[in-house]
């Protein structure tokens, strides 16, 4: 696997998609959190990449989304 200078990591990845997909779908984060079976307040600390994410939390997420783990994992637009 090579690695790239500008390439951002996976909790950035993590971190902006969450973020991106919960706004366009218009669920607050209290909302999400709630139906995702985790705090509010480590949803942010996950939204801003202050807190690491098991896969297992992330699946959680993704499902109350409604969307696939892989669209949390997508490259920054450019």
């Amino acid at each position: 696997m090579s690695s790239q200078k500008n390439q951002t990591s996976a909790r950035e990845r993590i971190a902006y998609n969450l973020r991106e997909l919960r706004k366009k779908s218009g669920v607050p984060q209290d909302t999400l959190a709630a139906t995702a079976g985790i705090s509010q307040t480590f949803l942010s600390q996950v939204e801003t990449g202050k807190n690491n994410i098991s896969v297992d939390k992330l699946e959680q997420i993704a499902g109350a989304l409604g969307v696939d783990v892989v669209d949390l994992l997508q490259p920054l637009p450019v």
